[in-house]
């Protein structure tokens, strides 16, 4: 009997043990299938970790069979660990691991759709990289027709990369980067730097072919300012120049000094009343045309005052002012110039424009010669710039310089108008047409004007503090100080008129004149303001100006007041207004009372100190503040500390 008894148990671990078996075999075949794509996967971040120290010609090659890869691989893990996701999620407490175990889901996903967008662009754009690779020195002119004609054809697979980005953008918002391990963390932080720059690319893969003249020939107004010489739109216009692409080639590029555009034999329309008034500016002449902070009005006027003596049916205008052109030449550098002393680059570029400006010798008066002459150095930096773009375009950095194209634009160094409609939408969205904001809730925005025929932009600074007193009885109002410092060390008497200097320092260290404008939302009410008298001495019509802020007809939706300001070397000038709000500037939402405030800079500027203070009603707490306060004061006001090196928006919303 007891045999028989202790014989079943023995018959029984057979099966149990075959089954086993079994199972580890399953198991160990089901690790060997996942490890087969997750060692190919390592395998191909590590090549890419190689190349990025130091990419060669067979690393650009190897791009797209390493995209492929990619993507072959990843769509083999996806479908060996699909069965095993939902367990996966639930192994978040794992030590050190747990956070990329359980996220491993989304994160395969956001890999499947960044791989098959880096397919997708690579094969459409091979034709291009195949042509840079096997050439030695290719020259612009063979590289971009090809460039243009590829990105053309292009088209349907930049919108599926477009949607795989819009996919992968999905997923990443779904992902705590806070639960991952430090190396993942990292690979995501620097996605999340390029991903922004997406749609761009896209964008300019749309529009950028036509705009080059993929099709037909593009001319362009190029207008240069000067911001040392501050004007609405970012600086006196002191030349334009025309620029003609064809296939992405230049065909034709001019420039001329502002002053050789004017036809007196033809009829101009009168001048706006502050440049008759503080200028004697009985004309309105194309150098003075930019007088509206608005960029598209103020380019409407440009091709109508230009249009007078030239042929302004142009298909776009582009302004740019010096600190663009510092900025691009740092992304170019060194710049080889004829007759420059050195080569330029975006540390001496502004000092080597000035001194080739300077008139040479002793200069103690009127030389026709040198006036002629005096800008000549646009052209020479111009014709270098493009030289170095078309004979070794394989040297230029990309990203560099679509950094600097980007930041131009952003800071409102530069600004656009198109012709093209859909193009020129595009660039409105973007914030790149220079136009004023069509906001809602709170909006300010100062603009000055250089009226003193000098430069003295380059030594002013300008400080501003915009306190607003959000009262309980729906009455809120706003107090706006701005400090105007002229650190020119110059003249002690201040001459206004028009005179040049023995160099461009001269013309620096001068006494400032501008004509201040505020811009604020639609039915605002001005209340008190300190505004500054002015005697006719220091006027070139010898006029007395009385303290007096204008109100101006309103722009851009907005109330608009004016007032004339003059600002010794060495010394600062403080202007204050109050004035009452539109109630609307508060709005009740489901979240409670918002209050939003937009700060636009003016274009030519660089980062003015801008200090705002909101004084909640009483009792008031906020719920949320974007960006966060620099503190807070006793009383409860909101001190934000900024610099408007860009538009700045505040959005709080409190009880």
């Amino acid at each position: 009997m007891a045999i028989r008894v202790f014989n079943r148990p023995i018959k029984l671990i057979w099966p149990v043990l075959g089954l086993l078996v079994i199972l580890l075999v399953l198991i160990g075949l089901k690790l060997w299938r996942i490890s087969l794509p997750a060692r190919s996967l390592y395998s191909t971040y590590s090549q890419v970790q190689t190349m990025m120290g130091n990419p060669g010609r067979e690393d650009v090659a190897n791009l797209l069979p390493l995209a492929q890869q990619t993507h072959q691989d990843l769509l083999a893990l996806d479908a060996e660990l699909r069965p095993f996701y939902g367990l996966m999620k639930t192994l978040d407490w794992l030590p050190r691991v747990g956070g990329d175990v359980a996220a491993a889901p989304e994160l395969i996903q956001l890999g499947i759709s960044l791989s098959h967008a880096g397919d997708t662009l690579l094969t459409a754009m091979h034709p291009v990289i195949t042509t840079v690779l096997e050439a030695e020195n290719i020259q612009s002119e063979l590289l971009l027709p090809l460039a243009l004609t590829t990105l053309q054809q292009a088209g349907p697979a930049f919108e599926q990369a477009r949607h795989d980005i819009k996919q992968a953008r999905a997923t990443r918002e779904a992902i705590d980067i806070t639960t991952l391990s430090t190396p993942i963390t990292q690979q995501l932080e620097r996605l999340d730097q390029v991903l922004p720059y997406a749609d761009l690319g896209f964008d300019l893969a749309q529009f950028g072919p036509d705009l080059l003249g993929a099709t037909e020939p593009k001319t362009y107004l190029i207008v240069a300012q000067n911001n040392d010489e501050l004007r609405p739109t970012g600086g006196f216009i002191s030349a334009i120049g025309t620029l003609t692409l064809n296939q992405g080639q230049i065909q034709a590029f001019t420039f001329e000094d502002i002053y050789q555009v004017d036809d007196f034999s033809q009829p101009y329309p009168d001048a706006p009343p502050q440049l008759l008034r503080y200028m004697l500016s009985e004309i309105w002449l194309a150098r003075d045309s930019n007088w509206s902070p608005d960029y598209p009005t103020s380019v409407e006027t440009l091709r109508k005052l230009y249009g007078i003596s030239r042929d302004a049916d142009v298909d776009g205008v582009i302004s740019v002012d010096q600190v663009a052109l510092q900025q691009i030449v740092q992304a170019l550098e060194p710049v080889q110039v004829a007759g420059w002393p050195e080569p330029a680059t975006g540390e001496n570029v502004i000092d080597l424009i000035r001194l080739s400006w300077s008139p040479e010798g002793d200069f103690s008066g009127w030389d026709p010669e040198w006036w002629r002459n005096r800008k000549n150095f646009m052209g020479d930096l111009a014709g270098s710039l493009r030289e170095r773009v078309e004979t070794a375009p394989q040297s230029l950095d990309p990203a560099k310089v679509l950094r600097a194209a980007l930041n131009i634009l952003d800071e409102r160094h530069a600004q656009i108008w198109l012709a093209d409609e859909a193009a020129q939408d595009w660039v409105q969205q973007r914030g790149w047409d220079g136009a004023i904001w069509p906001t809602d809730g709170d909006y300010l925005m100062v603009v000055d004007s250089n009226l003193g025929f000098n430069k003295a932009n380059a030594a002013v600074q300008l400080s501003i503090e915009y306190e607003v007193d959000l009262q309980e009885d729906g009455d809120p109002s706003a107090t706006l100080r701005l400090m105007h410092k002229n650190n020119s060390q110059g003249e002690s008497a201040c001459v206004h008129r028009p005179r040049y200097g023995a160099d461009y320092q001269e013309i620096i260290n001068r006494c400032y004149w501008t004509y201040l404008r505020i811009y604020v939302p639609q039915e605002s009410h001005l209340l008190e303001a300190t505004p500054h008298a002015l005697s006719g001495e220091f006027l070139l019509s010898g006029q007395d100006e009385p303290a007096q802020v204008e109100m101006l007809s309103s722009e851009g939706g907005k109330s608009v007041w004016g007032t004339l300001l003059m600002v010794p070397h060495s010394q600062a000038l403080t202007t204050t207004l109050h004035y009452s709000l539109p109630p609307n500037v508060i709005e009740k939402t489901d979240a409670g009372w918002r209050y939003r405030l937009t700060v636009q800079k003016q274009a030519g500027t660089q980062a003015n100190r801008l200090r705002v203070v909101v004084k909640l009603p009483q009792g008031r707490r906020a719920e949320q503040i974007i960006p966060s306060p620099t503190r807070i004061a006793d009383d409860g006001r909101l001190v934000f500390d900024l610099a408007l090196g860009r538009d700045q928006t505040i959005d709080l919303i409190f009880e």
